[in-house]
């Protein structure tokens, strides 16, 4: 007895009709086949189907026949996973943002430790004195 099921998913949503325009592709997970009306591509369903197909195989004893709790494990060890690398990037944003705030408090204080200097300096002479009033002009 073949499973068929058709699903289609849009903007994150999952519906049980075909409502997407476009050809079905057949999907095969944990010895079913579902046919899925998606907008992303072809090899790109294939490869989500075969993760979760594999996460199934991982969470099935051997010999064992693929259960619909074994399926419902599989997607929440993915969500599961999901959330830790979500959450991993999310820390690795934060420490990289601190990173970049303490280089910038960095560049700030030696650009106004810079300007302080030059303030404290007295002025200096120019190296050709009647240069600035002659330049630009031909005295002969």
């Amino acid at each position: 007895m073949r499973a068929d099921k058709t699903i289609s998913i849009a903007r994150g949503r999952c519906y049980r009709a075909a409502t997407m325009s476009g050809a079905p592709v057949e999907l095969k997970v944990a010895g079913h086949t579902y046919r899925v009306v998606a907008s992303a591509e072809k090899e790109v369903l294939h490869r989500l189907a075969a993760i979760v197909d594999a996460k199934v195989n991982e969470l099935t004893l051997p010999g064992r026949q693929v259960s619909q709790q074994a399926v419902l494990l599989a997607a929440i060890s993915l969500a599961h996973e999901l959330e830790e690398e979500r959450a991993k990037r999310a820390r690795l944003e934060q420490r990289a943002r601190e990173m970049f705030g303490d280089l910038l408090e960095r560049v700030d204080a030696a650009l106004e430790g810079a300007a302080a200097l030059e303030r404290a300096l007295p002025p200096q002479p120019s190296a050709h004195p009647g240069h600035a009033a002659q330049d630009g002009a031909d005295d002969t």
